[in-house]
């Protein structure tokens, strides 16, 4: 028999403000929760606001002074991963700056999880892919961490290029991917997986010839080149195209292009070689292209717009 006055089943409102000294040992939420959580000056906590719309978001205390930000890993110590299943967006805002990892182990029990925004970390998957993880990327295992996401918008950040690549591996429903001011991600390739090019692999660990540090390269898995609608990359100016620049024709889905402030991506795009006809000024682009915007760039007047089969459209 139920003790008196315990509820059954899961919460509704779960609201703790103010409390700068309580402990908390157990992470949150302790249930499902339907309705309503916010979480306000907990000395061991972040602020933590979910809403019935399914969005929770997660920043820093409103009082530095009596909240110290001590969060350094997002893990189910601190969230009950399990007890929210049913989110559909989460916001993670700037402010936490010890922030350095989210528990892939947590991300892959938000099975509902559709939108995702992480702006202003600065240490946030900042270091090397774990072995354990790396092993996995570079397997392919599929192992869907977020199945249902559908747009991830990663501003300020300085996640690394393979820590994106492997999120990006485990997304199989993605159609929207923001990209601004991710400055460690130096190198984008398109088109090829990672262990599918063994001749380029020994260039590519070496600095020296060119190459971005493997960690710093975003490499797009083939199965969202082939899915995603929306790209858009701003203020990464060491980010460097490497491959053909038919290349980009392969996103057969994407219906809209941005890129802005990225001097190194378009320098390359535009540049004129004479011994390749291809590489002439030309840019190939998907025919399923609606709409491109190109801002802040010194070279556009050597761009040529291209799509395959139609050198003039």
């Amino acid at each position: 028999m139920p003790a008196r006055g315990r509820r059954e089943g899961p919460f509704s409102k779960l609201i703790i403000h103010d409390c700068p000294h309580l402990h908390l040992h157990n992470p949150l939420p302790p249930s499902t929760i339907d309705l309503e959580l916010s979480i306000v000056n907990v000395s061991t906590l972040p602020t933590l606001k979910g809403s019935s719309s399914g969005i929770l978001t997660i920043q820093p205390p409103n009082d530095y002074n009596d909240v110290p930000d001590k969060l350094i890993t997002l893990d189910d110590s601190v969230m009950s991963f399990h007890n929210l299943r049913f989110l559909t967006g989460l916001v993670i805002l700037h402010g936490l700056q010890n922030l350095a990892s989210i528990s892939f182990h947590g991300l892959r029990q938000l099975i509902c999880l559709k939108t995702s925004k992480i702006y202003n970390f600065p240490e946030l998957l900042s270091s090397n892919v774990p072995s354990e993880l790396a092993g996995e990327y570079m397997s392919g295992a599929n192992h869907r961490v977020l199945p249902s996401l559908e747009r991830l918008h990663i501003e300020d950040c300085g996640i690394m290029g393979k820590w994106l690549s492997l999120m990006l591996q485990h997304a199989h429903a993605l159609q929207e991917l923001i990209l601004e001011g991710c400055w460690q991600i130096t190198g984008l390739s398109i088109g090829e997986e990672e262990n599918s090019q063994p001749n380029l692999m020994p260039a590519m660990e070496d600095p020296s010839l060119g190459y971005p540090d493997r960690d710093e390269l975003l490499r797009p898995p083939l199965n969202l080149i082939y899915s995603l609608k929306t790209v858009s990359i701003k203020c990464c100016a060491d980010l460097t195209f490497y491959g053909s620049k038919v290349d980009f024709a392969g996103f057969t889905s994407l219906e809209k292009l941005v890129i802005s402030q990225c001097p190194k991506l378009l320098s390359f795009l535009a540049h004129n070689d004479g011994n390749d006809e291809q590489s002439n000024g030309r840019w190939f682009l998907p025919l399923s292209l609606g709409e491109l915007e190109i801002e802040h760039v010194d070279s556009l007047k050597t761009l040529q717009l291209c799509f395959p089969g139609n050198l003039t459209r």
